[in-house]
Formats: C-alpha cells, sequence, structure tokens
C-alpha cells in the first residue's frame, strides 16, 4: 500500500467496497439520491471490476440525463435494471423493510419515505440493502411499518428482490423463496457470535460463514487515487476524520 493510503479502513469504505464486488460486469444498476456508500462503491466497480456496468441513476456523475425518477421507474418496471441499492430505517427477520415511522416508547416518529422503494422491491433484479449500523433497533423481530415486503404475496409475481445486506458488521444474504436472512461473512474485528449479539431476531449462520476479505491493494489504490477526488469531500462523510 502506498504511503498515501492510510492503513486503517473505515467500515463505511469497507461496505463501499462491498457494493463495488456486488456490481456485476454488463448490467444495469442503480444507486439512490444522497447514498455515499454505494455511489464510492459503484464508481470503483466501473474502474476495476465491472468496467461495462451500466449506471442508469442520475445520483452518480455521468449519469444518464432522464428527466427525473418516473424515467428510472419506468426502466426498472420494465425489468431492465439488475440491481438497485437501497437502505431502510428498520430491517426484519423476513426481510421486510420500513421507511415510514417507528414507535418508542408510545411517540411516533416519522421519515421521508420511499419514493418507489416498494416497486423497486419487486421489480429490479436484485436488491443490495445498505445500513452502517447494524444493531437491535435496526434488525428487529417485526418492522413498525412495512414499506417493502421481503417476500412476494400470494397473488404477487415479482422479476426479483432483495438479495444481501451489507453493515458495518457483517454481510447478510437472503433466502430468495422464503426471505430468511443468514449471516454470509463477519468482518474484521467481528465474529458470529458478535454479529447476532447485534441483530434484533435469531440469525442464521451459514454453514460457509466466513471472514469478509479486506481491501485489495488496486481496491484501495483506486479507491483513494481516483474515486474519493472525482467526488470529492463534501460527498463523502467518512473522510472527514482523517
Amino acid at each position: 500500500m502506498s504511503p498515501s493510503m492510510p492503513d486503517t479502513t473505515s467500515p463505511e469504505e469497507l461496505m463501499a467496497v462491498l457494493c463495488a464486488r456486488e456490481i456485476r460486469n454488463g448490467e444495469r444498476f442503480g444507486v439512490g439520491v444522497e447514498s455515499p456508500i454505494p455511489m464510492v462503491g459503484a464508481l470503483l466497480a466501473m474502474r476495476l471490476s465491472a468496467p461495462s456496468a451500466i449506471n442508469v441513476s442520475r445520483s452518480l456523475p455521468g449519469g444518464p440525463l432522464l428527466f427525473g425518477s418516473h424515467e428510472f421507474t419506468s426502466l426498472a418496471q420494465r425489468g431492465k435494471v439488475g440491481l438497485f441499492f437501497l437502505s431502510a430505517v428498520q430491517i426484519d427477520e423476513h426481510a421486510n423493510i420500513n421507511l415510514q415511522y417507528i414507535v418508542r416508547n408510545g411517540t411516533k416518529k416519522s421519515f421521508m419515505g420511499a419514493f418507489a422503494a416498494p416497486i423497486y422491491y419487486s421489480v429490479v433484479k436484485r436488491i443490495v440493502l445498505f445500513r452502517a449500523e447494524h444493531s437491535p433497533r435496526v434488525f428487529v423481530k417485526k418492522v413498525d411499518c412495512v414499506t417493502a415486503a421481503g417476500r412476494a404475496g400470494r397473488r404477487e409475481r415479482r422479476i426479483g428482490g432483495p438479495s444481501k445486506i451489507i453493515t458495518s458488521r457483517a454481510v447478510l444474504r437472503i433466502d430468495p423463496l422464503n426471505g430468511a436472512i443468514e449471516l454470509e461473512s463477519f468482518h474484521p474485528g467481528e465474529s458470529p457470535d458478535t454479529v447476532c449479539e447485534a441483530t434484533g431476531f435469531p440469525l442464521r449462520v451459514a454453514s460457509d460463514v466466513h471472514e469478509t476479505p479486506a481491501l485489495s491493494e488496486a481496491e484501495a489504490r483506486e479507491l483513494r487515487d481516483f474515486v474519493y477526488p472525482k467526488l470529492g469531500p463534501s460527498t463523502i462523510p467518512w473522510l472527514a476524520d482523517r
């Protein structure tokens, strides 16, 4: 690693690299607005592992000149989006997500909700959820409000659905048939026990569970020499402490 690159990797930085590893060469993908973690990952993927991936969202530099979110939603509804990165206030054991409100001690706190998250959850081939906080208040037994359901209803036809969850502690994968969540890998400094303790529902541990691979030298170099200067420090909050 070159002298210009610090030896430490922030949790957000590792998450961004894990997002990059999810992007496949040649597939159309989208990133929501104000989502620096997958934004960084997307630019990294297009530099390294997936140079032919097609960004179809306006949130990245060089994105398509769509008129607005309606055009992207139309593209997704036609099955033309292979991957979308989405976050949530709460995620439960069936991969239901909540972006609407939470109730704490009888008090309801509302959030901005989501323009089309319920649509994307059903029509995008793969949804990768990301959440920097991995705690029992985020990963709950049952969400306070179901913004988008992890499993299809009895009369619902789905093109895709949630595939993985990337957090500051681990990577969780989601069974496409029943929505069950299991631990795929734990990040350096964590263990299956610490990840399970930080999850508010019984978390399955995959038979092939392993430690999350660290950044490669090439990934670290591209991040710090190209991606970060491209987006600028105002877009990447975890650079503030460096």
